[in-house]
């Protein structure tokens, strides 16, 4: 009887240990996990590696965004700048919106995908 109240007792404090442990990370958290620390080196390392969208603006029939470049991020403005800037401009029929920049003008709302060229202009 006491072999089995001693064996009871190793095994319920086995199991107590264990349930206080964290689980072990599977194969697939750990590829996971090591996905987002690739993706986080990209982001923080590699200029041209990942697209970040850090700003955005919506327009009103008639309206132009401007896009600014800053020292540290590019951001739109609804103020023109001085200079020739790229530009977005929603026509106030709503029926094209065209982009600008020093290598010309596209209809954004026409453009199919393969009149972009590979530096991503239109």
């Amino acid at each position: 009887m006491r072999r089995f109240i001693l064996a009871a007792a190793t095994v319920l404090a086995c199991g107590l240990a264990s349930a206080d442990s964290p689980p072990l990370p599977s194969d697939a958290e750990a590829k996971w996990r090591h996905e987002i620390d690739e993706a986080n080196i990209a982001y923080a390392k590699r200029p041209t590696a990942i697209l970040k969208i850090d700003d955005a603006v919506y327009l009103k029939p008639g309206q132009t965004a401007w896009l600014i470049q800053g020292a540290d991020h590019m951001a739109w403005s609804l103020k023109a700048p001085e200079g020739n800037v790229p530009s977005v401009a929603f026509a106030a029929d709503s029926t094209t919106a065209i982009y600008s920049d020093d290598k010309g003008k596209a209809d954004l709302l026409r453009a199919r995908p393969e009149s972009c060229d590979s530096r991503g202009g239109v």
